[in-house]
């Protein structure tokens, strides 16, 4: 049963997963597995707040929660606030899921350190990458490569994550190494998209702002593609285009109802905002010396 259970959480087919989820935690309880128990639970919930909404999905994890406290099952508190973190990064309290994050990495290491952390930390890295806080995004992701159990996948996830923040900061040195060890994986599979942002990143440190503009155009996700386009254009000084394109990136922004992507926006704007200044700063005292 508990490879139906990710099979059909994988698929997301929740109908499936609540009846095989609601047998597979009879059968754990039977056996005194409560790992398996409640990491049951938790898939269950994560999908819920998709299919059923955030309210019920929150009040699941309060059943969970106290259902763990009521028989000092440490797993279950750990499952619970896990959870909790995954929920709240969903619905845009990057605060509030950092904190509860970082609850569940303590647990882990207090109660269970046979448990890998890694996937915990890859997810605050991913999570402060979103924030721009690109410098704490490199240290949880050397965490999460420092964890004894850390697996392929995650060493793969964590070292994306610090190629994503080594460009962000423009640090090339830094970037090449981290390249290097990720293109050494050379797993294809994983997350086409997120590789081509690291492309994207490698052509700007190399000064081919043309190359990295055409990879720009190659996301499926438009979000991605429009929010990349505008980048591609102010890094390569082109402010005319770049402000056209942030301008799409709000249209396709005030189109959707997603806070989270809203508060990532405003990021952007208050940086391209500076960009422009400093140029028009820069064209004014041009401007002013042929004057002179």
């Amino acid at each position: 049963m508990t490879k139906d259970m990710y099979d059909q959480f994988n698929a997301d087919d929740y109908e499936k997963l609540v009846t095989t989820v609601d047998k597979l935690k009879e059968a754990c309880i039977r056996a005194g597995d409560y790992k398996t128990f409640y990491k049951a639970w938790g898939n269950l919930i994560i999908k819920a707040k998709t299919h059923v909404g955030r309210p019920q999905a929150m009040k699941m994890i309060k059943e969970m929660r106290d259902y763990a406290v009521q028989r000092d099952h440490k797993f279950g508190l750990y499952s619970a606030t896990y959870t909790t973190a995954y929920l709240l990064n969903q619905i845009g309290d990057q605060a509030g899921a950092e904190q509860n994050y970082l609850k569940a990495a303590e647990y882990l290491k207090k109660y269970f350190p046979e448990e890998s952390t890694a996937s915990i930390y890859v997810s605050l890295s991913k999570l402060a990458l979103a924030v721009k806080e690109d410098t704490t995004a490199i240290h949880y992701a050397q965490q999460a490569l420092d964890d004894p159990h850390v697996t392929p996948l995650q060493r793969l996830m964590a070292k994306s994550s610090m190629c994503l923040a080594y460009g962000w900061l423009g640090k090339k040195k830094e970037f090449d190494e981290a390249y290097a060890k990720l293109k050494a994986i050379n797993d294809v599979s994983y997350n086409k998209q997120e590789m081509l942002s690291i492309e994207i990143f490698k052509a700007k440190l190399e000064g081919d702002f043309e190359k990295a503009k055409q990879l720009a155009h190659q996301y499926k996700s438009k979000q991605m593609r429009v929010l990349y386009i505008y980048k591609t254009h102010e890094w390569a000084g082109e402010w005319k285009e770049a402000l056209q394109a942030f301008k799409d990136y709000r249209f396709f922004l005030d189109s959707v109802n997603n806070l989270d992507i809203r508060e990532q926006a405003a990021l952007y704007h208050s940086e391209l905002n500076v960009a422009l200044a400093e140029n028009e700063s820069k064209d004014l005292r041009l401007a002013n010396k042929r004057l002179q």
